[in-house]
Formats: C-alpha cells, structure tokens, sequence
C-alpha cells in the first residue's frame, strides 16, 4: 500500500469528491463534502477515483466486512485481536491495520513499525541508523503508549 503523502491527498480528495455527501453551503470555508459512508463506496466503483485494481479492491472488501459487522471492536478487544481483524482483509497489511488502530480505534500502544518516516526520525534523534526491526524492538520499552511515541517521532521530522 505504498504512496506518497502528496497521492495520498490527491486520491483522498478524489475518493471524497466522488462518494462524498455535499455539505450545506457556507458549512465551512475549507471543508465541502462528507468523507463517504462504506455503503456509498460499495455503490460504485473505486476504480473510477484512480486507485490501482489491487487498492480499489481492498477498499471495497474493507467496506464490505465493515458493513457485515466483521469489525466489531466495541469492549475489550486486545491489540493483537484488532490486527487479525484489520489484516484479515486482503491488501491490509501490518503497518496499515497499526495506523487504523492508533487514529481510528485511539489504540494507544499500536506502532506501525516498518514505517521509514518513524525510522528516520528515530535515527536523526538518536544519531544512528536504525533498521524498522531494530526500532520495533526499542519500542518495546515505550508500551503501552507507542502511538504516542509514533506520534512525537513523526512531528520531529
């Protein structure tokens, strides 16, 4: 699921222009539709954004299992549980199902490890070259508040 943050923007404001419901006028002087429900995604067809087969297919199947109640996180569901869940679905993997539990479901202790911006980060604090395996060992220490940690590395770059 690799894309740079500027497509990422790009294919979201798309996705949002497509599906989204518009917002009354004067809402917002930035804002001008509603991120789409995963009934309006599954009404259409995401390739139409722009997105790849393989990521267009991904959001859809993700909106299906949505809609069939299979992410269901409500009570105490472990962290491990709600990766199995996120990546149960084709084309999610680990570093995207930690980004969804640490921004979606407030998962304090989610690290998406592999990402190369916390590496980076990580690295120019600590003056070493630092591998996403070595830093998700050091992250160890940091549980269970790792989001937080992603969070002060990313705003440090």
């Amino acid at each position: 699921q690799q894309v740079t943050v500027l497509g990422a923007a790009t294919l979201t404001g798309r996705f949002v222009e497509h599906y989204g419901d518009p917002l009354p006028p004067g809402f917002d002087q930035h804002l001008f539709r509603l991120f789409p429900t995963p009934e309006q995604v599954i009404g259409g067809n995401v390739k139409d954004v722009g997105f790849p087969n393989t990521r267009a297919n991904t959001i859809t199947d993700y909106c299906k299992a949505y809609i069939n109640g299979d992410f269901e996180f409500e009570g105490r569901t472990s962290l491990d549980e709600i990766i199995a869940k996120l990546t149960s679905v084709k084309g999610v993997g680990d570093w995207t199902a930690n980004y969804i539990a640490m921004r979606a479901l407030r998962e304090t202790d989610a690290f998406p490890s592999g990402d190369l911006g916390l590496t980076k980060a990580y690295g120019f604090l600590t003056q070493e070259n630092t591998t996403p395996k070595e830093l998700s060992l050091v992250s160890e220490k940091w549980r269970p508040w790792r989001s937080y940690a992603a969070v002060h590395l990313w705003n440090s770059l």
